[in-house]
């Protein structure tokens, strides 16, 4: 059962011309149902006496110019799909065949695969700046080194992002993956200390 108890996920409906009709915000205190829904790049919301992410939660992606690198987390979300859209052209365009498997959570967004060659399993990152340092989850991390001859890492840098419509995008390959130690760097930890050790004051 996950620790945290409420899961908010903001979303977007469109027209068939693309257009926006609705925005919402999915919601549930139901733990067991937050840990079976896919991995979803925002934040989550701790129940009581939980630790929790603010609803936005903005984020330096690397951008240039004054008050241009802050991200929401659903801005975060439409520059990833942006990206991910980018990747699945170049691979179909090769004559690859792209499965999205991201909301699978089993450590890469892409499964993409062709005859005659071996699978590859592509991690999608986006970034509106230059993409020079990218964030890795543990279950992406270990994916990729498990299978060293599979994982591809893809980076789609300079993407635009006008309100919540993205455009642009360069995409920049690492095939073979292997992420070595040299350029890793921990940021972030989860800890999760004994409640015995902890004094209510």
């Amino acid at each position: 059962m996950s620790q945290y108890g409420f899961v908010r996920t903001p979303f977007t409906v469109r027209d068939a011309q693309g257009e926006v009709t609705s925005r919402s915000v999915y919601r549930s205190m139901n733990s067991d149902l937050v840990e079976e829904l896919p991995e979803w790049p925002g934040p989550r919301m701790g129940g009581p006496g939980e630790p929790g992410d603010p609803p936005d939660d903005p984020v330096d992606d690397g951008a240039s110019g004054k008050g241009q690198g802050r991200l929401t987390a659903a801005q975060r979300y439409i520059i990833e799909k942006h990206a991910e859209n980018l990747v699945d052209a170049h691979y179909t365009a090769a004559d690859w065949a792209v499965r999205r498997v991201g909301d699978q959570r089993i450590g890469w967004d892409l499964t993409v695969t062709r005859a005659g060659d071996p699978d590859r399993h592509v991690e999608v990152k986006g970034s509106r700046g230059a993409g020079d340092e990218v964030e890795l989850t543990a279950n992406e991390l270990a994916k990729a080194r498990e299978h060293p001859g599979n994982a591809v890492l893809a980076i789609v840098s300079g993407i635009e992002l006008v309100g919540d419509i993205p455009a642009g995008g360069t995409v920049a390959l690492i095939d073979p993956w292997d992420p070595d130690e040299e350029h890793l760097a921990a940021t972030r930890f989860r800890y999760r200390p004994a409640h015995d050790l902890r004094v209510v004051v």
